[in-house]
């Protein structure tokens, strides 16, 4: 048997030998894998990376649009709405009032002559008749007519 145990230790370390071997190549690939499977990761969070930014970029582009600007455009909107809305109406009362003040300017004007030529005279009825005050000191004038109160 003593053949054998020479035979068993060089396989032994034989079998150590190609252990050690194996577990220097699996060392190898596993560093190997290890290193891709890390550039992938790390291609992989850059591209995670990019693709939040730019979608980023979008919705802040879309909050700034939605949040500020559309507000401020219908803002604006409706202000010059209204301004335009209340120009027009101040055109259009101030003609009103003008046509109004010429109006009465004229209806003054008419009264003041009505005034001048009678227009002071109060009738009344007499007997379901029209009748006027006549003033008594003033004299007569031809064809019976007669001054009337007040003028």
């Amino acid at each position: 048997m003593k053949t054998a145990s020479p035979l068993a230790a060089r396989l032994r370390q034989q079998m150590q030998a190609d252990s050690e071997i194996i577990q220097s190549l699996t060392k190898e690939q596993l560093a190997g894998l290890r290193k891709e499977l890390h550039a992938i990761m790390q291609r992989e969070l850059h591209t995670i990376r990019t693709d939040m930014e730019e979608q980023s970029r979008r919705l802040s582009g879309r909050l700034l649009w939605s949040r500020t600007l559309l507000p401020l455009l219908i803002g604006l909107s409706l202000s010059l709405g209204i301004l335009g809305g209340s120009w027009g109406m101040m055109r259009y009362l101030t003609g009103q009032i003008r046509d109004r003040q010429a109006t009465i300017a004229t209806m003054e004007e008419t009264v003041r002559e009505l005034r001048r030529q009678g227009g002071k005279i109060q009738f009344s009825s007499c007997d379901h008749r029209a009748c006027v005050r006549i003033d008594e000191t003033a004299r007569p004038y031809q064809d019976g007519y007669r001054i009337l109160e007040g003028y």
